[in-house]
């Protein structure tokens, strides 16, 4: 049986708590309203893949964490960070930037 849209909001409402981050700081990351973030985390929406990719980029985790695919310990290693720098960060919003250097200094 697949993960639930409540157990998506669970783990979302975690890494969130654990980020010490609002669900407003969140969507100006991601590039949705905090209305959409709001309904993820309460478990009436599941984010699409896209959605997905930046809300685990933002958080520090994989989509397969919050997918409820791993349920492992949502760090990611030194190279993953890395290799995710250099793939995505040219593609970076400024508040993306910001949500990545508050993680490595968190």
């Amino acid at each position: 049986m697949g993960t639930t849209s409540k157990e998506i909001g669970s783990r979302l409402q975690k890494l969130l708590y654990e980020k010490n981050m609002s669900q407003r700081e969140l969507s100006e990351i991601i590039g949705v309203t905090d209305v959409t973030v709001s309904r993820y985390v309460r478990g009436e929406r599941v984010p699409k893949a896209d959605i997905a990719t930046r809300i685990a980029q933002a958080l520090g985790t994989t989509t397969d964490y919050i997918l409820g695919r791993d349920t492992g310990d949502p760090e990611i290693s030194y190279d993953r960070l890395m290799r995710d720098v250099e793939r995505y960060s040219g593609e970076w919003t400024k508040a993306q930037k910001i949500a990545l250097l508050i993680q490595l200094f968190d």
